[in-house]
């Protein structure tokens, strides 16, 4: 069983610090329960930030995991709320530890790094030493680490180290007992701790070198030329029992240096291991892709390396394509559109990634793909790039062939409409010229009848049958003016626009108020039938789903543009929704305004929120000298037109809906 009082420390046996005067409190002691074990730990807390720690005895992994538990245990119990703390050891009684518990005791202390602030070790023999100066040159320690020879020399350390983060006095209530200065203790400490190290130098070199060198250098060389580093282990020296304890800690600290390496060669052969794997999976995923993959070297602006899916799809052979750029492949629009690319990627600009391109093969035959490239930097300059090609020909030959389809479905859908518009007025002409008049003069007849009959008892039928004639004149000619209204034709847009407004308030009880801005009258037939047809389906749209009491219609025809809003105070919609496929019926009814709209080179814009009404707002560019001025038609959705107040609803204060727009840039 250990003697745990055999050697203790000095911080066991004594209540104050003879250096500092600091108080020493709550000593623990943590022993090792394993069977045959001698290691045991001894704890204790000095003044309010510093914890004193001796180890004895030889540690094991399993030993270290319970030592280091009960250290923490300890830090929280008797440090409460401090998160600071300076972490001095005393090395002076360690035995050894084996590999895993050495680095259990690193990754503990790397974890504790917000508590303790400073670990400083002292009376570490050279063994210890050699380790900790390996573990710092492989920065598995940082730089909060210390290794310092005496406890006077550990104790002004870390005094310096918490005066510097401006920590406040570790004396805590106690400092005015000190009975030095720190500034002068520092000095005094420093000073001994110089003629100490001076001293032990001298006697080192006059008392061991010439016996190291002269007796033991060859046997140290043979033993060092034994080493096999490519096996684990070392095989125990041949040491004379009379050889000094110095010695025999040289060969140990051979050993210790060799165990360190055997676990960083067994660590390196996994990670290569693993690496080598990763990297036969990788070559076979960049054999057999259908993808095509290459490698571009900035420095030589060559193709280094590519799969065979690249070779298929531009028909080059390896030998010929590793003497070419990518760029030369392209046609000349899309290396302009990479180029143009490229120069905004390498001056940091954020691309969306994926562009496609159209490439020239070996065979002359144009293909579309898609490429994706991952560059590589060096000191902010293009190195290698990782590029992956698709071909996408075929789809977008399906593409283009989906847009030559649109466009028919869209120039039958305005032949459809054309063709609509004149069987209306047809079908208005013909219940105008026929129907009607056929109506009319059989009321004529009536009236005729009446005056020759001159009988009482038949003018009551006579009446019945003329106030019938009467109301079907009456609607035949409401008929007709929903299907081709004369006005739209004979007299212009304005015109009719402003009647459609008086139908509203008269059929619909809602207030329509139509605004104009500029001149209508030479508008080509072919918008003003359509933008009058758009105009009656947003309205019919309104009084079917908005719920409104008031809609305003605003045209502009300046700047060679036609404007037109249409505004209503209704419970507006989520416009979102539109492309989710809800609102089926209204859905459908804007999707024929779009296309027509689009048809006359227009854009049409909406703008609602539940609750808020909506604003439909149309721009279509006008004929100037023969030409039509697409490029104004987004312009014009910045103008004052589409910024005038809304139609306000009926439980809010009214506000004039009749506000002055324009479409001046």
């Amino acid at each position: 069983m250990v003697d745990i009082n055999k050697n203790p420390p000095w911080f066991r046996t004594v209540s104050r610090c003879k250096y500092s005067n600091l108080p020493v409190s709550h000593p623990e002691i943590f022993v090792s329960s394993h069977p045959g074990s001698n290691y045991f730990v001894d704890m204790a807390k000095l003044g309010d930030q510093i914890i004193l720690v001796k180890a004895s005895g030889y540690v094991r992994s399993y030993e270290m995991s319970e030592a280091l538990r009960f250290m923490g245990d300890y830090i929280s119990k008797h440090f409460g709320q401090k998160i600071e703390i300076i972490y001095l050891e005393d090395y002076d009684d360690v035995e050894g530890a084996d590999s895993k518990a050495r680095k259990e005791y690193i990754e503990y202390y790397l974890r504790m790094r917000n508590v303790i602030i400073a670990a400083i070790m002292y009376n570490q023999p050279i063994l210890f030493k050699i380790s900790y100066n390996i573990a710092k040159k492989l920065h598995i320690l940082n730089d909060q680490v210390y290794v310092i020879d005496t406890y006077e020399h550990a104790f002004a350390l870390a005094l310096k180290i918490i005066n510097q983060r401006n920590a406040g006095n570790i004396l805590g209530n106690e400092s005015d007992s000190l009975p030095i200065k720190t500034e002068a203790l520092s000095e005094t400490i420093f000073r001994w701790v110089s003629a100490k190290s001076r001293n032990f130098m001298d006697r080192l070199t006059s008392r061991y070198r010439e016996r190291i060198t002269r007796k033991y250098s060859d046997e140290l060389l043979k033993y060092l030329e034994s080493i096999n580093w490519h096996q684990d282990g070392i095989d125990a020296p041949v040491i004379s029992d009379s050889a000094d304890r110095s010695i025999r800690k040289v060969f140990d600290a051979v050993s210790y240096i060799k165990s360190d390496v055997d676990d960083l060669l067994r660590e390196r052969e996994a990670y290569e291991q693993v690496l080598r794997k990763s990297e036969a999976k990788y070559r076979q995923l960049v054999e057999h892709a259908e993808a095509g993959i290459l490698e571009f070297d900035y420095q030589t602006n060559r193709i280094i390396s590519a799969n065979d899916s690249f070779l298929g799809i531009i028909g080059y052979s390896k030998e010929e394509i590793f003497s070419m750029n990518p760029v030369d492949l392209m046609t000349e629009d899309s290396k302009n559109i990479y180029l143009e690319l490229l120069s905004q990627r390498l001056s940091g600009k954020i691309l969306p990634t994926g562009n496609s391109y159209q490439f020239i093969t070996k065979s002359g035959q144009r293909k579309w793909v898609l490429l994706n490239s991952n560059i590589t930097y060096k000191e902010e300059q293009p190195q290698k790039a990782d590029i992956v090609l698709i071909d996408i020909t075929h789809l977008k030959e399906v593409e283009n062939e989906l847009i030559r389809y649109q466009e028919r479905l869209k120039q039958l859908s305005i032949q459809l409409s054309k063709a609509e518009e004149n069987q209306r007025r047809q079908l208005a002409s013909q219940l105008h010229e026929s129907v009607s008049q056929e109506l009319f003069v059989a009321q004529l007849k009536l009236n005729v009848l009446e005056k020759v009959l001159n009988d009482p008892k038949h003018s009551r039928q006579l009446d019945e049958i003329k106030d019938q004639i009467v109301k079907s004149i009456r609607e035949i000619k409401s008929i007709t003016y929903d299907l081709s209204p004369t006005v739209l034709y004979d007299l212009g847009l304005k015109e009719a626009v402003e009647a459609l407004s008086k139908s509203i308030e008269v059929n619909y009880c809602l207030t329509a108020k139509a605004r104009f801005i500029g001149h209508l009258e030479d508008l080509d037939e072919e918008i003003k039938i359509i933008i009058y047809r758009v105009i009656k389906e947003i309205i019919h749209n309104v009084i079917k789903h908005a719920r409104a009491s008031s809609i305003a219609i605003n045209i502009d025809n300046t700047n060679n543009r036609l404007c037109v809003d249409v505004i209503d105070n209704g419970v507006g919609f989520d416009t979102g929704r539109l492309s989710e496929g809800q609102y089926t019926d209204k859905g459908f009814g804007l999707f024929d305004i779009r296309e027509k709209i689009n048809h006359l080179g227009g854009h049409l814009s909406i703008h609602s929120t539940p609750g808020s009404g909506t604003r439909i707002g149309l721009v279509i560019p006008l004929k100037d000298s023969g030409y039509r001025t697409f490029r104004s038609t987004r312009a014009a959705l910045n103008s004052p037109f589409f910024s005038g107040e809304r139609v306000s609803g009926s439980t809010r204060k009214s506000r004039s809906a009749e506000t002055r727009l324009s479409c001046n840039k």
